[in-house]
């Protein structure tokens, strides 16, 4: 009985130990890191990104409302409005494994992104940036440091990395159309191959009508909410047609139709050249006045290209 009571006073003792230990270790791993080390605080300040990775060289240049990408597009305001919100928000959760990180870092150095933050013309922060993409993961390592750490946005569940892999032409700015109904002069839908069926909108009495069809017998409210979506229109991605062989081999054939836009403002006003799908595909290849080349969903160009008859209002019967 009595060496039964020591034996049960010694796992005791030991349950007490083991959770000691585990405190301090807790309260040693909590000071650790700093959980901020990759965070600024006022993104306001960066006026430069740095980023050079799987996806090429892509400089952004950040202004007060806006920005440049290489120099040479417009940035994608969205793009732009979520990167800076990332900056702000990201943290440190823990630094990986001592048994992993010498292997993460090394894979950071050759396959991740080189992220340089600046503002001023200064540095802010330097680091490369990868991750298991499929596992949601994201490693950030700074060059000054000899730790990888694992970072995370509190309520953010996507691949935080993913954004330091997006090329040139995914930073760049998709906007197509920004003409609220009030301000387009003039509109019209060409159907090369069927010309019968083209629809042209114009002002008459300081409010839009369709040139082929009876006001009478015009729903206007269909009408309205169709040229509302020029009030902005983005695409869904611009491409290099020159590296896909199916685009550029599509581009030479006829269009399947055309849509002109002439807004109050002349900067404003754009055509865009929409092609047929390719069999298997979801989007169609586009061509704007302004040169770029850009693929829209299939939905999204049902919606531009109506039919006529699809603005006629429907008679109930009594």
């Amino acid at each position: 009985m009595e060496r039964s009571r020591i034996f049960l006073i010694l796992i005791i003792v030991q349950v007490f130990v083991i959770a000691g230990l585990s405190l301090w270790d807790g309260q040693e791993a909590s000071l650790d890191f700093d959980p901020g080390l990759f965070t600024v605080a006022d993104a306001q300040q960066i006026d430069q990104i740095l980023i050079e990775g799987p996806a090429g060289k892509v400089t952004l240049g950040i202004t007060t409302d806006g920005g440049k990408v290489n120099e040479k597009y417009e940035l994608d305001k969205s793009l732009r409005q979520v990167l800076l919100s990332m900056v702000e928000q990201w943290q440190v959760k823990r630094p990986v494994s001592k048994t992993n990180n010498q292997e993460i870092i090394k894979e950071l150095r050759e396959q991740g992104a080189h992220v340089m933050l600046l503002g001023g013309g200064s540095p802010l922060i330097s680091f490369f940036a990868g991750g298991v993409a499929s596992q949601k993961i994201t490693y950030f390592y700074r060059p000054d440091d000899e730790r990888a750490y694992i970072i995370d946005i509190p309520g953010y569940t996507n691949y935080i990395s993913a954004i330091f892999n997006l090329t040139e032409l995914q930073w760049k700015d998709r906007k197509l159309f920004e003409s609220p109904w009030q301000s387009i002069q003039s509109l019209t839908i060409e159907r090369p191959s069927t010309p019968e069926d083209d629809i042209s909108f114009s002002y008459k009495n300081s409010f839009p009508g369709i040139d082929q069809l009876n006001m009478n017998k015009v729903d206007t409210a269909r009408m309205i909410n169709y040229l509302e979506q020029f009030a902005y229109f983005e695409t869904n991605e611009h491409v290099d047609i020159s590296r896909f062989d199916q685009f550029d081999s599509l581009s030479r054939t006829p269009p399947i139709g055309k849509i002109k836009l002439t807004d109050l403002d002349p900067s404003m006003s754009n055509e865009l050249t929409i092609w047929a799908r390719l069999p298997q595909d979801r989007v169609h290849l586009t061509l704007d006045s302004r040169g770029n080349w850009s693929v829209i969903e299939r939905r999204r160009v049902q919606a531009l290209l109506p039919s006529k008859n699809s603005f006629l209002r429907v008679e109930r019967p009594f």
